[in-house]
């Protein structure tokens, strides 16, 4: 297919060419030890910004189909500034940008682009009021190219260490799309929304329906402690819900640990669903001075950022590296019984509560 153009009423569309293959599979550098794959990054905490600079035996395939962002992203690279040459499609040295979406089946897919970059979605939002409104009105939608990650793969045409997804809904979908090639895959982080939230996203799975498949497909969660359910009642509905989970095969070492080489505790925050105890601010203050051995203390600072401390480190870190670890009391609403009667009592009320509003994935 040569480069074309064609201009309709309301639209012009182009093909064009954006990346270069070498017998059907990218063109990876030699001494690359680490590949991932990057599926919608957006602005903001972009893989070849975080964690490409210190990897520096690591290769990225970006995707993204919103073409602003993919522009920004070619614009971030450190090689054709001015008249300098820069090569197709790399928005870094050890990284390479195309500008897709990322679904079940290849072809052409229509995008709702909110006002709110980080709401745009093939989904639709569901109309309820419980949803921020920035995400529920969209400014436009765009035509975008779709391809599957079996197709991603397949050009890369090596196991992938992480694929990092956050795909507005679509995140379980994408990682279904590998199809044949779903073994190629060494781990996966995807956006999940804890089982008593509302999802923003029509057909968006909660996070029991996401474990359940991700271990029909051979993988399981990294961090032993994850809650699909808060064990805590949240002080206010729907506030806090998502988490970044990361999945692993069965035959591959987690990495999440504080002394795991390479480290991909970054990929795995479970934020308020990984709270296991319950202090009152001035108590997790003194715990965050001399942790429990074999624990960490998460502190939330305004933004939210969530900060822990444990003995296994020295000061504060953005991660928990998988250990058990404490909350404040003031992001929960006071109740009585342990933290197990109470996550086991709303279990069967959290499921006729979801039953009639939550569409899982269908299963394959």
């Amino acid at each position: 297919m040569n480069a074309s153009l064609t201009a309709e009423s309301t639209r012009i569309l182009a093909t064009v060419e954006v990346a270069k293959l070498v017998d059907g599979k990218l063109s990876i550098p030699a001494g690359i030890a680490l590949i991932a794959v990057e599926i919608g990054l957006s602005d903001r905490d972009t893989m070849d910004q975080t964690w490409l600079p210190e990897q520096k035996n690591g290769f990225l395939v970006s995707c993204e189909p919103l073409i602003d962002k993919y522009a920004r992203a070619l614009a971030r690279s450190r090689t054709g500034t001015g008249d300098e040459f820069q090569r197709l499609g790399h928005h870094h040295e050890r990284g390479i940008v195309l500008p897709v979406a990322v679904g079940p089946s290849p072809g052409t897919s229509s995008i709702k682009v909110s006002g709110n970059a980080g709401c745009s979605s093939l989904l639709e939002t569901r109309p309820s009021g419980r949803q921020a409104g920035w995400c529920t009105r969209a400014k436009e939608r765009r035509s975008v190219p779709t391809v599957t990650l079996e197709s991603i793969l397949g050009w890369v045409a090596r196991p992938v260490d992480l694929v990092k997804v956050d795909a507005q809904g679509m995140d379980l979908e994408v990682i279904r799309s590998a199809f044949s090639r779903v073994r190629q895959v060494r781990r996966f982080s995807l956006e999940v929304i804890s089982d008593e939230c509302y999802p923003l996203y029509r057909s968006q799975p909660t996070c029991s329906t996401v474990v359940r498949v991700a271990r029909q497909l051979g993988f399981a969660p990294a961090t032993r402690t994850l809650a699909c359910a808060a064990r805590f009642p949240r002080k206010r509905e729907n506030s806090m819900c998502e988490m970044d989970v990361l999945f692993v095969a069965d035959d591959v070492a987690p990495g999440v640990g504080v002394e795991a080489v390479p480290n991909f505790a970054m990929f795995d925050r479970l934020y308020l669903n990984g709270c296991m105890n319950l202090h009152t601010t001035e108590e997790n203050h003194r715990l965050k001075r001399s942790p429990p051995a074999g624990e960490a203390v998460m502190v939330v600072l305004p933004g939210p950022t969530f900060t822990f401390y444990s003995q296994s480190w020295k000061g504060p870190r953005p991660y928990s590296y998988g250990l058990p670890y404490s909350c404040d009391r003031k992001h929960f609403r006071d109740y009585n019984g342990s933290a197990l009667q109470r996550h086991n009592g709303i279990g069967s009320a959290l499921q006729r509560k979801r039953a009639s509003t939550t569409t899982t994935t269908p299963q394959g």
